[in-house]
């Protein structure tokens, strides 16, 4: 079993870095077949910012699923980083059912300068989540 250190305790200890080292870690975890112990990394992390949330989402029940992604959808304003790995957007691409992961995956695919896919995403977003419209309206319908 994993437990916290004094730091993870700490939540002035938790800066950007962790953020991006919980993802990596996350992915490369998954890449060797360890779905539990990403499952229990990510609770003792328990951040409370958008990407963690998604990874725990794509590896949770429905019911958790549903409880993840509001959870990310919520913290979205004050902890957000976009994605900018592989294993995030596979991550993301899982969450088909989920609009807020869509619109991350969109912002994947525009800073890569793919529109077309940054563009369709975005519109599945603000099909099924229209609050996400003014985070979308300077991006996807400045580059059409």
């Amino acid at each position: 079993m994993i437990e916290r250190s004094d730091d993870a305790r700490n939540p002035a200890a938790h800066h950007g870095a962790q953020r991006v080292n919980a993802s990596l870690l996350a992915g490369w975890l998954l890449s060797i077949g360890q779905t539990s112990a990403v499952k229990e990394v990510l609770a003792v992390l328990d951040s409370q910012e958008a990407l963690p949330m998604l990874w725990r989402a794509s590896l949770s029940d429905a019911n958790e699923r549903q409880q993840f992604i509001a959870a990310a959808e919520h913290c979205h304003a004050h902890n957000v980083r976009f994605p900018n790995s592989l294993d995030e957007v596979q991550m993301l691409q899982s969450l088909g059912d989920s609009a807020f992961a869509r619109y991350l995956l969109g912002c994947f695919w525009y800073s890569k300068r793919r529109y077309d896919e940054a563009v369709s995403c975005w519109r599945e977003t603000l099909e099924n989540l229209p609050i996400m419209r003014p985070l979308i309206v300077c991006w996807a319908f400045t580059s059409e």
